[in-house]
């Protein structure tokens, strides 16, 4: 017995409709979960029924185990990733707590790219830019703009760091009793504009 599905209007998402479907969200999520952990189909039909739900059998759980439990397991897939990502951004954010958020956007984009590359077809990419020949322009695009932001900000960084020293040094001399000259003062502003 297959579980049947039917398309949701605008979304494209299929949702399904069997009876295991028909729970709500919490009670699918503990079957899918039983089921990730081992559990028989009759074990599952047996929990279902001493929650109340005694009309759900074995079938039915087979049934969704290679329906919406498929389904479950690629959204928790999905999910891990998320978080990872999500947790690989603030760690990023933490060790650069002087960078840009620029900066962290460029290396968290870097390293999804990277992540791509890992699971690199050279025939998937090849079909592509058979099909769709403008999608090589746009990935060779990305490439470019993400190794020209990397070149700016660490311009950037340089010219700060350059500015930084003139500041310092500007400071050093007025330390030692010799007064700031109007040309170093404009010098200063000039350089804190550029921060």
């Amino acid at each position: 017995m297959k579980t049947r599905i039917k398309e949701r209007v605008g979304d494209g998402m299929r949702r399904r409709c069997g009876k295991i479907a028909g729970l709500p969200k919490d009670m699918r999520d503990q079957v899918s979960q039983r089921l990730r952990d081992g559990q028989h189909h009759i074990q599952v039909a047996d929990w279902l029924a001493q929650n109340g739900h005694p009309d759900i059998n074995r079938a039915a759980v087979g049934s969704w185990y290679h329906g919406g439990h498929q389904d479950w397991l690629r959204e928790q897939e999905r999910l891990t990733e998320m978080r990872a990502q999500r947790d690989f951004a603030f760690e990023l954010a933490a060790q650069h707590v002087g960078g840009s958020v620029q900066e962290a956007g460029l290396r968290l984009a870097a390293s999804q790219l990277f992540e791509v590359f890992c699971d690199f077809d050279v025939r998937t990419l090849k079909n592509m830019v058979a099909q769709k020949p403008e999608r090589y322009a746009v990935l060779l695009n990305v490439f470019e703009r993400l190794s020209k932001g990397s070149i700016d900000i660490e311009k950037y960084k340089a010219n700060v760091a350059e500015q930084k020293k003139k500041i310092e040094a500007e400071l050093g001399r007025a330390k030692s009793g010799r007064p700031f000259t109007r040309e170093t003062i404009r010098k200063m502003e000039e350089a804190l504009n550029l921060m």
